[in-house]
């Protein structure tokens, strides 16, 4: 009895390792084909694609390196749903709609040109009297400026009393405008005319209101036609000019809204818009200049002072959008995961345009109401070698 128990135990062990020998060779040759399918192009470090190496090894942040088979990048990669919520892995959609951007600067506030007038005289002579003594100095106008003495002013008005006693139409006329010429006002010549009295000066005055921004003369100066006098500034509105960084103007256009404050009226805000934008790029800075234009009834802005600008630049076209921490760059081309179906993903090339407001303007690659993966995507992208990486990440999970 006890033999007959050791021959059925003898044959069992036999049969036992027969088919025991026979599964592990049939998993030997599949692990065979499957290192046929896949040939390894190169390793890479998996928190950084970029790093390659020809064998095995390990990344510099000691982890070790996994391989990239050829064929991956197109390969539609399959997550179970338990890895999925390991990976903390998240998807949004792709958006068709306007990308609206505020672009956030400061300027310096200036006297607009379109109201600021440079004072000559139309003749050489000598300041009398000067009625305004220094920059700042607030002027309405027709108040005088200064009083010149000249000569030929005053041959002129001699004329023009000869004349006026002639009673000779065409040569009044003439004279007339020859003191026009030299930049008698109507009131100055009508004053000529009641009086028939030559002034020796004549008062220059100011031709609107505002303030002097530049003095250069003081009393008793002998001036020439090009000689710059004064410069007298209109403050009711002024120019803001700007430096926009250059990634950034492209969103500029004329017309914009701005929004401004400074620090000297911290409650109050200016509505301005955007005048100009010059032609070239600062080459130090690498920024372009932008001019804005604001009402300044009130007077409270004063030149040289700094603004907090808010343009409310970009437009209402509709563009496709993708969240900005869904997209991959990697020598110098863009990639992103795409969720194709449930636990189903793959990397996909993009072209990408302007980025504002945590989106990226995308023109090719993907369509409105695609799924995109917004986290853990470096694990899933193709260059990483997901399948590698996933099986390690599953191990470590499996042995913790």
């Amino acid at each position: 009895m006890n033999n007959s128990i050791k021959v059925i135990v003898l044959v069992g062990v036999f049969i036992l390792g027969f088919f025991s020998q026979k599964v592990f060779d049939i998993f030997n040759q599949n692990v065979v084909t499957q290192q046929k399918e896949k040939q390894v192009l190169y390793w890479v470090a998996p928190m950084d694609a970029n790093y390659r190496r020809d064998k095995a090894g390990k990344s510099p942040m000691g982890m070790d390196l996994v391989p990239v088979y050829a064929g991956g990048d197109d390969a539609v990669v399959s997550i179970s749903a338990a890895v999925e919520n390991n990976l903390g892995l998240r998807s949004k959609k792709v958006l068709y709609k306007s990308l609206q951007q505020q672009i956030i600067t400061v300027g310096s506030i200036e006297f607009s040109d379109d109201e600021i007038s440079h004072i000559h005289t139309r003749t050489e002579g000598w300041i009398e009297k000067l009625h305004v003594n220094s920059i700042g100095s607030k002027v309405h106008k027709g108040e005088v400026l200064f009083e010149l003495y000249s000569p030929e002013l005053v041959n002129a008005q001699e004329e023009y009393l000869s004349v006026l006693k002639s009673d000779n139409a065409r040569l009044l006329r003439a004279a007339k405008r020859r003191l026009l010429l030299l930049d008698f006002t109507e009131k100055q010549i009508k004053q000529l005319q009641k009086t028939k009295m030559v002034k020796r000066t004549v008062g220059i005055v100011a031709p609107h209101d505002g303030v002097v921004s530049e003095l250069a003369v003081r009393e008793g100066m002998f001036i020439k036609p090009d000689k710059k006098i004064m410069a007298v500034g209109n403050l009711h509105q002024v120019w803001v000019v700007a430096e926009v960084f250059e990634r950034q103007s492209a969103w500029l256009a004329v017309g914009q809204k701005v929004e401004m404050k400074v620090s000297s009226f911290a409650n109050k805000t200016w509505q301005g818009t955007v005048q100009y934008i010059y032609p070239e790029y600062d080459k130090k800075s690498r920024t372009a200049k932008v001019r804005l234009r604001f009402n300044n009834e009130d007077l409270l802005l004063k030149p040289n002072m700094v603004a907090q600008l808010t343009i409310q630049a970009g437009s209402d076209e509709l563009r496709l959008l993708v969240p900005v921490e869904a997209v991959i760059h990697t020598q110098g081309r863009q990639r992103i995961v795409k969720k194709m179906s449930e636990g189903k993903y793959r990397s996909v090339w993009i072209t990408t345009g302007l980025q504002s407001n945590g989106f990226t303007e995308v023109f090719s690659g993907l369509d409105e109401g695609d799924d995109v993966v917004v986290s853990a995507q470096f694990l899933i992208d193709s260059e990483s070698n997901i399948d590698a990486e996933l099986n390690r990440l599953q191990g470590a999970h499996h042995d913790q």
